[in-house]
């Protein structure tokens, strides 16, 4: 990797999600060096990569022998209560849509966890990174490159919609491309 790249990316910004959110029905408490186990697999947490209004993402490792990197989204215990689809499309697009599509992430696991605020979701999801948002602030993209995200995009949409899925919040925030083999 050349040895530019980690100079040219912005400052990293720390934002932490609002602490009176870990109550019951809402986020479950993790720490760096956690191990949270879907029963048949161990995540061990590395890193938090992000929060939302319904949950935190973490960067975890997996496996023994070979080790595997993903990104594990754990819901607020209440998140039944929003009636968060997310799991529901991937699991529709898994059942319709067989090896899915190059442009659209595929549910890795899901499970549940018990916690003092309550049963979370979990979903294991590839890590990917960074977004849009990111790579616009970070540095001028190339006509070219615009339109290959575009086309991308457009692919994916068109994709998800010949499924029966509709989106409904694609931003720069949820365009995110794969990261190079560091």
């Amino acid at each position: 990797m050349d040895e530019d790249y980690f100079d040219s990316l912005p400052p990293f910004r720390y934002q932490v999600e609002d602490t009176e959110k870990y109550a019951p029905g809402g986020f479950h408490p993790v720490d760096i060096g956690d191990v949270i186990s879907s029963g048949e697999r161990d995540y061990e947490v590395i890193h938090k990569l992000g929060h939302g209004g319904f949950a935190t993402v973490w960067l975890v490792r997996s496996g023994a022998q070979l080790t595997t990197y993903n990104a594990l989204k754990i819901l607020i215990a209440d998140s039944a209560d929003y009636n968060d689809p997310e799991l529901a499309i991937f699991e529709h697009l898994k059942k319709f849509a067989g090896a899915g599509h190059p442009n659209v992430m595929d549910l890795q696991d899901s499970f549940k966890i018990s916690g003092p605020n309550g049963e979370h979701q979990c979903l294991v999801l590839p890590l990917l990174g960074p977004g849009l948002e990111f790579m616009k602030a970070s540095a001028a993209i190339s006509t070219a490159v615009r339109r290959d995200i575009c086309r991308q995009v457009a692919s994916a949409t068109a994709f998800l919609h010949q499924h029966g899925i509709c989106h409904g919040d694609i931003t720069p925030y949820n365009v995110v491309f794969e990261l190079p083999d560091i």
